[in-house]
């Protein structure tokens, strides 16, 4: 095993759901999530990133088997934008159960804006009382803009934090927030590196509702290419390299793309990365994507 591999995180999303712009084939069959698993483990790769939000995900985990590998979950998104006391210890004990795993690495809050209204006091106490318990090590929020992380910074003592980061979504980096994060101790795990797949497509397939990535993505491939990578390789090299990031999540459907990507340890070569100027976070975020 490789040290240099404990920066990835594996992506699961794809696992429990059809996720994915780029997906042609939908979720991965329990079979391959075994494979996958099985040669991360051998690789060195050590946590896996998953939510409620994907499906089954959870419960595939578990079957699978993740007894080496520690998980990063969230609690779920809710759909009225109000939570009970109790929706919290409910959704971590269903997660815990599914994943048979009896301590959590790290427990998100995949709607950070929660935290800011009446009752966001008590459900932070009550992700204190889990990490005090020791069932789970790490608390934090899974962000989506600038904003929601600088609140997050203000109002609560995070230890993780996951951004959405790739070669064209730099803005905790240009903002300095990144830096003020870092400074805080706080762990950053860098998410989207593809962009949902977006940036691992024909420039002539991307949706014309996105046409403002083809250019980037036309210049991501050819530059990959060039230096003899594929354009996963490509990205995930770059978030490889970044030195505020701690950790990277990737989507994989297939071992054979994990074994691609997991090659860019070894490329020693330094690159002049391409700078792309999209810094309106309503296009750099899929869940405002109207295809």
């Amino acid at each position: 095993m490789d040290p240099r591999y404990k920066k990835i995180v594996l992506g699961s999303a794809q696992w429990g759901l059809f996720y994915g712009v780029s997906n042609k084939k939908g979720k991965t069959n329990f079979n391959e999530v075994k494979k996958i698993l099985s040669f991360a483990e051998k690789l060195g790769i050590g946590m896996v990133d998953t939510a409620p939000v994907y499906g089954d995900c959870e419960v595939i985990l578990g079957k699978a088997g993740t007894g080496n590998f520690e998980i990063v979950t969230k609690v779920p998104v809710s759909e009225t934008g109000t939570y009970s006391p109790d929706t919290l210890i409910k959704s971590f004990v269903k997660s815990k159960t599914s994943l048979k795993k009896k301590s959590i690495y790290g427990l998100l809050l995949h709607q950070p804006d929660l935290l800011f209204d009446d009752g966001g006091a008590a459900f932070y106490s009550q992700m204190l009382d889990l990490k005090a318990e020791k069932l789970v090590q790490k608390i934090g929020a899974s962000v989506y803009t600038l904003e929601q992380a600088q609140r997050c910074l203000e109002k609560q003592h995070f230890d993780l934090i996951q951004i959405p980061f790739s070669l064209v979504d730099r803005r905790f980096e240009s903002s300095g927030l990144a830096r003020e994060l870092k400074q805080a101790k706080i762990e950053i795990h860098g998410r989207s590196i593809f962009l949902q797949g977006l940036l691992l497509m024909e420039p002539n397939q991307i949706p014309k509702e996105l046409s403002q990535f083809i250019e980037p993505v036309s210049l991501i491939r050819s530059n990959a290419y060039e230096l003899g990578m594929t354009p996963a390789q490509y990205l995930a090299k770059f978030a490889y390299e970044s030195d505020f990031i701690d950790k990277f999540v990737i989507g994989v459907e297939t071992c054979n793309q994990l074994q691609d990507v997991s090659e860019v340890i070894f490329d020693q070569r330094k690159i002049d990365w391409p700078k792309f100027h999209i810094s309106d976070e309503e296009l750099l975020m899929p869940m405002n994507w109207k295809l």
